[in-house]
């Protein structure tokens, strides 16, 4: 856990991501992770030079979204998702869609708290993961990354396609478990970072429908 925000921050430039979904029902539908450039940027008519990060092999350097997640907000939809008092926000991010698998047992852990336990999926049931290797490598120093977490129905409210009221606790990851990166590798190193376990920290946003596990909402941004 990083100091005051709670967010739980990787300590190496390259680590693992695990998106975690407790529910009383299956995962369904699409996920979204945001990864977002801090500290949090000014838009600029090009978009500035803040090196290279990975995400499962895919490259990000040019052409990020500028503002607030999820992308196709419409212009003055309610920022229902909460998001938008999220002290990140506005940046350049990139949003990663994904969907939980359901049918691979070893993708799903016994149900605990991310925030008291940051350590990894646990053994047994309950909870399905989505795993993402992250390289910062190729970022530079000067910057890091957000990390956040919410689903289809989030996107469908800041569309208008459907009523703010469909949003619940369970939509989106709150920032008590959100994720943070330490700063990037690349223009001259990554800062004061340390390397645990050969260089994998294994970081972890918990999501959704929250209030079976007894967790509260907390704004620690």
């Amino acid at each position: 856990m990083g100091g005051s925000d709670q967010s739980i921050h990787a300590q190496s430039t390259v680590f693992d991501l695990y998106a975690l979904y407790t529910g009383t029902v299956a995962p369904s539908g699409t996920f979204y992770i945001s990864v977002a450039i801090q500290p949090k940027q000014s838009q600029l008519t090009i978009q500035p030079n803040f090196g290279t990060f990975i995400v499962n092999g895919v490259s990000y350097s040019s052409g990020l979204n500028y503002g607030l997640p999820p992308l196709d907000v419409i212009d003055g939809a309610p920022k229902v998702q909460d998001l938008g008092s999220h002290d990140v926000y506005p940046t350049y991010y990139a949003e990663i869609a994904f969907t939980f698998d359901l049918i691979d047992l070893s993708k799903q852990s016994g149900i605990y708290n991310t925030a008291e336990n940051p350590g990894g999926p646990q053994s047994g049931t309950g909870s399905y993961y989505q795993k993402f290797t992250v390289d910062i490598s190729g970022l530079l120093s000067a910057y890091s990354l957000h990390f956040d977490l919410y689903n289809q129905t989030v996107k469908d409210v800041g569309a208008k396609i459907l009523s703010p009221n469909a949003i619940t606790m369970g939509d989106f990851a709150p920032y008590s478990h959100d994720a943070q990166s330490g700063l990037g590798g690349g223009g001259g190193g990554g800062g004061s970072l340390l390397v645990p376990d050969g260089g994998t920290t294994i970081i972890l946003l918990g999501l959704a429908l929250l209030g079976v596990c007894g967790l509260g909402r907390k704004f620690a941004h």
